[in-house]
């Protein structure tokens, strides 16, 4: 009888640890999928600082290098398709991290990226040279045959604030009279 109910209870154990391990593996793989969605909706320095400190304070860089980026039509009554943009701002987004350049937000035709270096201007310069020719000798990526695309970039030197608007919505913005200056140009 003893040796029955002992083995009753080491079978009931072994299903709540299964049960547990059940549940922290689907904590574990959550969490992995919960990381790799900030880190495709954030930059990668304010996801690693979210995900290795749980909090993304806000931070003033002093020499920061914006950097504004624009697909221009040539055509003044084509539109381009989101499809164009995503694949327009795939290209910048490659290109600019060869630079230690960020991509930090785009908005419609237009896209902000930031350079924390201090070579950040010559960076900047570098790297709209690189995107300039390569939508130069891939202009059908650009848009379709009817559509000319040029990308034109207008940069900026000076002080940031970098950080959470919305916190709920992860809406990440930079903020700062350089920034405003930046939009005059």
């Amino acid at each position: 009888i003893v040796a029955h109910i002992i083995h009753r209870l080491v079978g009931e154990f072994r299903l709540q640890q299964a049960e547990f391990l059940g549940r922290a593996d689907s904590a574990s793989m959550a969490k992995n999928l919960a990381e790799r969605a900030i880190l495709k909706v954030l930059p990668t320095s304010a996801a690693r600082q979210l995900s290795e400190t749980g909090e993304l304070r806000p931070e003033t860089i002093q020499h920061a290098t914006l950097l504004l980026v624009e697909c221009v039509s040539n055509d003044s009554q084509a539109a381009h398709s989101l499809e164009e943009m995503k694949d327009t701002f795939h290209v910048c987004d490659m290109i600019m991290a060869r630079h230690g350049i960020e991509l930090v937000k785009t908005f419609g035709r237009r896209g902000i990226a930031l350079s924390r270096k201090e070579s950040g201007p010559d960076d900047a310069i570098s790297t709209m040279a690189e995107i300039d020719n390569f939508f130069a000798d891939h202009s059908s990526l650009a848009g379709t045959t009817n559509i000319r695309c040029t990308i034109r970039g207008v940069l900026h030197h000076g002080p940031v604030t970098f950080g959470l608007v919305q916190l709920e919505r992860l809406n990440l913005d930079l903020l700062g009279k350089t920034v405003d200056e930046l939009t005059e140009l």
